[in-house]
């Protein structure tokens, strides 16, 4: 494995070069290329052939495809393109595989909401492509495509938000992720408080409910019939705020193709216990979006330090056999009180992106090595 920032491929060409002339038979892994994709990946510095790579192509794809029939992620582009290499070099019987590497397929991936200051949807399929290739050449693959559909009134029109989520289909087929984001509506008037979202039964007292399942209704028959995953975020304020919300809908649209984002904070932020939510909605999950928060005024807050019970719920997951993403969504850069909740704590700070990134991974790690 060659690891690091820079060089790793001019490294891997020397390695993999005194191996193929001292007699191993060595398959070479490497990205991104110049001339054809199939420089990808190479036994004795002869790429694989186009039969090869369209037969065992085939082959991978069979392979997620069951995966997702059996209520499993879809690979990653990166990940279908390692285990398709990994394959050819079993069968060409490699001594030994010299292969670049980052921490590898979904743990280099990341959930895109925005690329330098515009939301990822607003971007045409071209570009789209040129953000693809830049992520590529860095190692990294998208787990989600962020987007906000779902994110309007109920009263706004429509049409061209059906629109833009068939556009976010066309951007998540380019970023190889059958993953988009999405949300269920808010309400018709100014500000949707908690009590008017609540429901004692089946959207008892939302007058709006179904409007809300007529338009998530066509977002799933569009999603099935193009190979797409919707992942339904609850957050304050929309349709699907609460867990009881949120079972509603996924008890009409869930399957193979509509499934359940679990966010500990916004839960929090809703007034909903979050056991009480995971409980409720755990056949449903399949991407946790990793933030906590404190009840008593509703900011974010890191992993662990908060009232979602964030520890309690990942070592549920742990147990279920989760195979999903972990999402970090720090929402931090306005978090000042570190040093309230830690003795020696010596944030005190507005926090820049970075460090907002570095103290939820932190706080993230914590938890995941006491489980």
């Amino acid at each position: 494995h060659i690891a690091g920032t820079n060089g790793k491929g001019s490294v891997l060409a020397y390695v993999s070069t005194v191996l193929k002339e001292a007699g191993f038979r060595t398959g070479r892994y490497i990205s991104p290329t110049i001339f054809s994709y199939r420089e990808r990946i190479q036994v004795n510095e002869t790429c694989i052939s186009r039969e090869d790579l369209v037969r065992l192509t085939e082959k991978i794809r069979a392979a997620g495809d069951q995966m997702l029939t059996e209520g499993l992620a879809h690979p990653t582009m990166f990940e279908a393109e390692t285990a398709l290499a990994f394959l050819y070099f079993m069968e060409q019987k490699c001594d030994l595989v010299v292969l670049e590497c980052g921490m590898g397929g979904r743990m280099d991936a990341t959930n895109m909401r925005g690329v330098e200051g515009r939301n990822f949807v607003e971007y045409s399929e071209a570009e789209a492509r040129e953000i693809k290739k830049r992520l590529e050449d860095r190692g990294f693959s998208l787990s989600a495509v962020g987007s906000p559909i779902g994110k309007i009134r109920i009263t706004d029109d429509f049409a061209p938000h059906m629109e833009l989520f068939k556009h976010t289909v066309e951007l998540a087929h380019i970023m190889d992720t059958p993953n988009i984001r999405m949300f269920s509506f808010y309400g018709p008037s100014e500000k949707v408080s908690g009590q008017e979202n609540a429901v004692s039964g089946p959207g008892a007292a939302v007058p709006w409910r179904g409007q809300v399942m007529e338009r998530l209704g066509q977002f799933a028959d569009y999603a099935a019939a193009n190979e797409v995953v919707l992942l339904h975020e609850n957050e304050k304020g929309i349709y699907g705020e609460t867990a009881e919300s949120c079972l509603d809908i996924l008890q009409q649209f869930g399957g193979q193709h509509f499934k359940a984002v679990f966010d500990f904070a916004n839960f929090v932020q809703a007034g909903q216990d979050t056991l009480e939510a995971y409980e409720a909605l755990k056949p449903y999950i399949a991407y946790i979006h990793v933030k906590d928060a404190l009840r008593k005024d509703g900011s974010v807050v890191p992993a662990g330090y908060g009232d979602g019970n964030v520890k309690e719920i990942l070592g549920r997951l742990k147990t279920s056999g989760y195979s999903g993403y972990l999402s970090l969504e720090p929402h931090l850069s306005d978090f000042t009180g570190f040093s309230s909740l830690e003795k020696d704590g010596k944030i005190g700070k507005k926090l820049s992106g970075e460090e907002a990134f570095t103290l939820a991974h932190e706080a993230l790690v914590k938890i995941l090595e006491e489980l």
